[in-house]
């Protein structure tokens, strides 16, 4: 068990993990003692050395800075087993601007584009809906910032 808490240590000494993600590199490295990963992952918990909230935030503000939005960066919270709860009250607690995230994420890949023409504006469209935007913002930036 002491190997088990010092590999857990180890991988959380080099980022932030979710309890899941850590039950996945432990139970591939320590293969025969599921009882054990539990148990070092409830001390882990109980010590607040890892918390699926602080990973929740680290995430969050490591995604916004790519120019990730909304929509994508939930997906992959849920993907890592992330609590709906802890999402949502994340995403209030940091209060990120979303429309200038989506404007600089706009800006940085595309420049100086004119949306005027259609097959750009699809373009731009298709590139920021992927990047987790919902159409309403997208639109209401282009005419925002861009048209006017």
């Amino acid at each position: 068990m002491r190997e088990i808490k010092q590999a857990a240590i180890a991988y959380l000494s080099r980022r932030e993990h979710s309890k899941e993600e850590l039950r996945q590199k432990l139970s591939t490295k320590f293969k025969n003692q599921p009882g054990a990963i539990e148990q070092v992952l409830t001390w882990l918990v109980s010590q607040n050395l890892q918390n699926d909230t602080r990973y929740c935030e680290c995430f969050v503000r490591h995604r916004v800075s790519q120019g990730y939005g909304p929509r994508r960066i939930k997906s992959e919270l849920h993907q890592r087993h992330i609590d709906e709860d802890i999402i949502t009250n994340t995403l209030l607690t940091l209060a990120i601007d979303w429309e200038n995230v989506l404007y600089l994420r706009l800006k940085k890949h595309f420049g100086a584009i004119d949306i005027g023409n259609i097959k750009n504006k699809a373009r731009v469209i298709r590139h920021l809906s992927a990047r987790g935007f919902d159409f309403a913002s997208i639109t209401a930036v282009i005419n925002e910032k861009i048209v006017t």
